[in-house]
C-alpha cells in the first residue's frame, strides 16, 4: 500500500463502522417497539379467559309458577302495576330460553303450601312469590312557592321467594330494588299494561328491576334437574308430563321417586311439613312427544303421582 492510500483506507474503515452502528441502532429501536419473537404466541395480559361452560342440566326447560306482584299500597297514578310487573319478569325469564312460566294470582301466604299445590295440580316444581313495597308516590309542594311542586325520586322493591313444591323446602329469599327515577306523576293515570308506561323513565326503571329479578331466578334454578310427574301407568310403561319441549332426549335416563308421608320436625304441627324421597325405579324413554313421553320402568312398582327426576 502506498502512503497516499493510507488516509483513504482509514476513511473507508470509519465509514463502514458508522454504517454498521447505525444499522444496529435502527434494528434495536424497531425491536424495542415490538414484542419479542419468543412472546409472539403468548396471550395478552388483559385477555379475558373463556367463559365457564354451562352445567349439564341447563339444557332442560324448567317449569315455574310465578305470582303476580302483591302490592299492598299501589301507586294511584299507575294502574294494574302488580300484574304488569309480573308479566315483565315472566317475559325476561322466557327470553333466557330456560323456563316455562305459569302465571297465577298474587298471594299473601308465606307458607310453602302453595308450592306443594302448584306441583301437585299444575306440575310446576318451583313456586315463585313476588311482593312489592314503596311503589307509591311521594310528591310534595316545595317550601318555595315560586319553585312549584317537586317530586321525590320514585322507586320500589320486590321481595322474591322461591319454594320447591317437590320437597316443600325454601329455595331462595331475596330483596331487589329499583334504581330511583325522577318520574313525574301520570295525569291522567296510566295503564302499566300498555307500552307507553314502559317507555317512560319510571317504566324503564321498573323494567330493569324486572330483568334483575328474572336474572336472580335464572341463576338460582338454571342448573337444577328436570322434575316432573308420572301421570299414567300401564304395566311397565309410564306416561310423564315432560317431553321434547322440556329438553328431554331419547338418550336420557330417569329416576322415579316416591314421596314419603309429610314429616313434621320434632312432632310440632306449627313447623312446615317436609317430604323425603326414595327411588322406586329407573326408566328409559320409549316414545317422545312435545309435552309428554312414554318410559319403560324397571326395578320397582310405580304409581301415578310419583316424581320423575332427570339430571344431576
Amino acid at each position: 500500500m502506498r502512503p497516499t492510500d493510507l488516509p483513504n483506507a482509514r476513511h473507508a474503515i470509519r465509514h463502514t463502522i458508522r454504517r454498521a452502528a447505525t444499522s444496529a441502532l435502527l434494528a434495536f429501536s424497531l425491536l424495542s417497539q415490538t414484542a419479542p419473537l419468543w412472546a409472539a404466541d403468548a396471550p395478552e395480559a388483559n385477555a379475558e379467559p373463556d367463559p365457564a361452560p354451562l352445567c349439564a342440566d341447563a339444557r332442560f326447560i324448567k317449569t315455574v309458577m310465578l305470582t303476580r306482584v302483591a302490592l299492598p299500597a299501589p301507586p294511584p297514578d299507575v294502574l294494574h302495576l302488580g300484574a304488569a310487573l309480573a308479566d315483565r319478569v315472566a317475559e325476561h325469564l322466557r327470553a333466557t330460553g330456560s323456563f316455562r312460566v305459569l302465571l297465577t294470582d298474587p298471594t299473601t301466604s308465606h307458607s310453602l303450601e302453595p308450592a306443594v299445590d302448584a306441583f301437585a295440580r299444575r306440575g310446576a316444581p318451583y313456586y315463585i312469590r313476588l311482593s312489592g313495597r314503596d311503589f307509591g308516590v311521594s310528591g310534595q309542594t316545595s317550601a318555595f312557592a315560586l319553585m312549584g311542586p317537586s317530586i321525590h325520586p320514585r322507586g320500589g322493591s320486590l321481595t322474591l321467594n322461591i319454594g320447591a313444591g317437590m320437597t316443600a323446602e325454601p329455595v331462595l329469599n331475596a330483596k331487589l330494588s329499583a334504581a330511583p327515577s325522577a318520574g313525574e306523576l301520570f295525569n291522567p293515570p296510566i295503564d302499566a299494561r300498555g307500552a307507553a308506561f314502559w317507555q317512560s323513565p319510571y317504566g324503564q326503571a321498573l323494567d330493569s328491576l324486572a330483568e334483575q329479578t328474572a336474572s336472580k331466578i335464572a341463576d338460582t334454578l338454571r342448573c337444577t334437574p328436570l322434575i316432573g310427574s308420572v301421570v299414567a301407568v300401564d304395566g311397565d310403561t309410564l306416561t310423564i308430563n315432560r317431553g321434547s319441549e322440556d329438553g328431554l332426549r331419547f338418550s336420557d335416563t330417569a329416576r322415579i321417586l316416591a314421596r314419603s308421608d309429610p314429616l313434621n320436625g320434632l312432632g310440632q304441627a306449627m313447623l312446615p311439613e317436609r317430604f323425603t324421597f326414595h327411588r322406586v325405579a329407573n326408566a328409559s324413554i320409549r316414545q317422545l312427544q312435545r309435552n309428554t313421553a312414554q318410559l319403560h320402568a324397571s326395578g320397582g312398582t310405580v304409581q301415578v303421582g310419583d316424581v320423575l327426576w332427570v339430571g344431576q
